[in-house]
This record gives C-alpha cells, sequence and structure tokens, in this order.
C-alpha cells in the first residue's frame, strides 16, 4: 500500500512538474525576440523574420480593401503572432476576428499592399 501511494505521488509530482514547465516555455516563448509592431494589447511578432525561418517564395494575398490588393512576399501568415496577456493568435485569426484591419496591417508595415488585383 505504501509502494503504491509513494509511486501515485511520484506520479503526480512528475505530473505538476511538466504543466509547470510547459507554462513556463509559453510564458518566455516570444522572450528572446523583438515584436515588429505593437497594436492595442497586442504585441506582433514575425517568426519568420526574427527567427530566420524559411518561407515557401510565393505572394499570399490576405485581401481587397478600397481597390487595394493586401499580400505578404511570401507564404507566412501562420508565422505572425498577435500575442496578448490572455492569447496567443495567428494573423489569419486577427483579421477573421476584425482585431485588426488591412489598412492597419499596412500601416505598421505587417503586409505589403498594391493598387488593383494580381
Amino acid at each position: 500500500m505504501k509502494k503504491l501511494l509513494g509511486f501515485t505521488l511520484l506520479i503526480a509530482l512528475i505530473v505538476v512538474g511538466v504543466l509547470i514547465y510547459d507554462e513556463y516555455q509559453k510564458a518566455n516563448e516570444f522572450s528572446d525576440i523583438q515584436p515588429k509592431a505593437t497594436y492595442k494589447e497586442y504585441k506582433i511578432y514575425d517568426l519568420v523574420e526574427s527567427r530566420s525561418l524559411m518561407c515557401a517564395e510565393a505572394v499570399e494575398i490576405l485581401g481587397v480593401s478600397e481597390g487595394y490588393s493586401y499580400y505578404l512576399p511570401c507564404i507566412k501568415s501562420g508565422k505572425i503572432m498577435f500575442v496578448s496577456s490572455q492569447e496567443k493568435i495567428t494573423l489569419i485569426v486577427a483579421l477573421n476576428n476584425k482585431i485588426i484591419t488591412l489598412e492597419e496591417l499596412y500601416e505598421l508595415k505587417i503586409v505589403e499592399r498594391q493598387l488593383g488585383g494580381f
């Protein structure tokens, strides 16, 4: 019985340790890089630029607004993160949830734009 109790406590301590370590990693995930921009309560990180990650060389069109096409020079919308104290979301989620507009992204130098379409 004592062995079972000791084994159970050991497993519980390991699980708690893993959970604490996981939370620590999440909290410090962006501590070694500077945000590309800040918008409202969000810090915006371009992981492709800041971590020198590979990026498929194809234009990623994000949308059209007021005669402009807004795009990224490579496929990286999933690697541009909006981070607040409450959440971590991708650029596409921020756009879909109307947290930010294409024009605001352009003004922050996160995306590029071109008059007309592609």
